[in-house]
């Protein structure tokens, strides 16, 4: 059975003013789906392979399943109930461009939704905000 997480959080906590596309009015959103119910108890399961599609804003640019690349998806989920809350989820998405050069990774409660932009130097935080939670639905 399909079942999708959908992320909760609210707008930016901060911002890179290198970066002024990104200002903490704005407030990312996303979701992801599974071919299969996540079960109960997971931690760091590696579930990139049940992944079936994704969608993600960051204010500026959507990434989804038919303009990026899932890189990584691991995550934990509570112990208890029938719909796995997702606690922890560390998602890499790649937007398909032609230099490749913006990345979006989420980990949830605890840790942070950040948009990355990626160059020679490595990676840049572009914009974060701390924390997220993902609800299945």
């Amino acid at each position: 059975m399909t079942t999708t997480y959908t992320m909760n959080c609210g707008r930016y906590d901060n911002v890179n003013s290198d970066y002024p596309q990104y200002n903490t009015s704005m407030t990312p959103s996303g979701s992801f789906s599974t071919s299969t119910v996540l079960a109960n108890n997971l931690s760091n399961a590696d579930i990139k392979s049940q992944v079936t599609s994704w969608s993600f804003n960051d204010g500026v640019i959507t990434y989804d399943n038919t303009n990026s690349s899932l890189d990584s998806c691991q995550v934990s989920t509570v112990p208890w109930g029938p719909n796995a809350l997702v606690i922890n989820c560390c998602m890499g998405v790649t937007l398909n461009n032609n230099t490749g050069n913006f990345a979006m990774n989420s980990n949830s409660m605890g840790d942070s939704f950040f948009v990355n932009s990626m160059d020679s130097n490595g990676s840049t935080t572009m914009a974060q905000r701390w924390p997220t939670t993902f609800y299945p639905s």
